[in-house]
Order: C-alpha cells, then structure tokens, then sequence
C-alpha cells in the first residue's frame, strides 16, 4: 500500500509532466504585452508623440485610432479574441486605420497634439474617455471624429469601422445608420 507522499510525489511527477506537455497558450495569452494589456502585432507602434503618429497616419492615407484599453478589462479581453480575430475585420483596420494601443490608467508619457507633454491618462481625461474598451477616432489634427466607447459583437465593429471610413457620423448618429444598413 502507498502511504500519503508516495501518492503526493506521483501526482506531482504527473503534474510536471502534463505542464511540461500544456505549452501552448490559451487565446487570451496570446494578446498580452508585456504591460499586461491584451495587444495585436498590427498595432502601431506609437512614437509617443501624437502629432508624429498624425503624420505617419496622413502619409498613409489612414487614420490614427486610439484604443484605449485598461488591466483586466474583460471587454477588452473580448474584443482581441472575437473581433480582432476576424481576418476580415483587421483587413479593414489596416487598410484604413493606424491604430494605437493606449492605458487608460497608464502613465507613460506623451506628447498630445497641441505639443503638451501628458501621460496616457491625462490624455484620456482630455478627451473625456473614462471606459474600456474606447475607440478614438482622430482627425488630421488630433480632434476626435468618432468616440466609440464600450464593446460590440465582431459584425457591428466592422458596421463601425465601415461607418467611420464612410464619414457618416458628419450626419447620422451611429444606431440609425446601423438599423438603415442591416434593414438593407
């Protein structure tokens, strides 16, 4: 009969092995920076100075987005598995869109647009996003065209994206542009 650390010692040599086995990530492991935020390789890599991601965006004939996500934000979590899972719908993105990843806790330091020196949360507060996920769609200045805050199913992101590349939102509010589109 096995005593107690005889069984213990077995199961723990089972444990190492299985763990030794269970290398792969699960999907949300995937998207993590070494931050803690759930992060995509397609995002730019921010100069940390806004109006220098506005030109590298201009020059490309996109627009710069700010994302702006925070630790533990389950919504968050969610957009990186189900939307920006979605070949399609990061297409999209690129093809349009330099997208920036920003903390809206975070305090890595920043130049705005006006050329003022504010940490991530500062610039949050500036554009009055107090959610996760948001995302922030600027102009060739640094003004906010679009304000997106919260989390949508992968379809209505790409509806969103689609309503931005459009201009839509210079005359109709989001939910009736959505209904007209998926009435069509």
């Amino acid at each position: 009969m096995q005593n107690r650390r005889q069984i213990l010692g077995k199961a723990a040599a089972l444990g190492l092995s299985v763990a030794a086995l269970a290398k792969v990530p699960d999907a949300s492991a995937r998207f993590v920076s070494p931050e803690g935020l759930h992060h995509q390789d397609w995002y730019y890599p921010t100069s940390f100075d806004l109006r220098e991601d506005l030109k590298v965006a201009q020059e490309r004939n996109k627009e710069l987005v700010l994302v702006w996500e925070q630790l533990g934000c389950v919504y968050c979590q969610k957009m990186h598995e189900l939307v920006y899972s979605r070949p399609d719908i990061v297409k999209l993105i690129n093809d349009n869109f330099l997208f920036v990843q920003m903390d809206l806790r975070g305090e890595r330091m920043f130049i705005d647009a006006e050329g003022e020196s504010l940490s991530e949360s500062q610039i949050a507060k500036n554009y009055v996003v107090n959610a996760t996920p948001t995302t922030l769609f600027l102009d060739d200045f640094g003004d906010m065209n679009f304000k997106a805050p919260g989390y949508l199913p992968p379809k209505y992101f790409k509806e969103l994206y689609q309503y931005v590349i459009d201009g839509a939102y210079a005359d109709t509010p989001f939910i009736p542009w959505l209904k007209a589109r998926i009435k069509t």
